[in-house]
């Protein structure tokens, strides 16, 4: 699995596109790639926290989790 990183987020599609090709897709600290057919999303903090369906749709739900702001904020 290659690795690529990118400066912007990504559209669902893209990422889609980019983990089906077999990458590992780091943007904004996070982590996104293809497993056992499943996408998996490692947040900044080196935790798995997103296991979804390999669809755009699974793409657009770690891309809200990335744009929701609740892991950057101290509690």
């Amino acid at each position: 699995m290659s690795r690529i990183s990118l400066k912007t987020r990504p559209t669902p599609d893209e990422l889609l596109t980019l983990v089906q090709a077999g990458h590992q897709v780091d943007f904004e600290q996070w982590s996104v790639g293809e497993m056992s057919g499943w996408i998996w999303a490692t947040n900044p903090y080196g935790r798995d926290c997103c296991c979804v369906d390999v669809t755009a749709a699974g793409c657009e739900s770690i891309l809200r989790a990335v744009a929701d702001d609740a892991h950057e904020r101290e509690w």
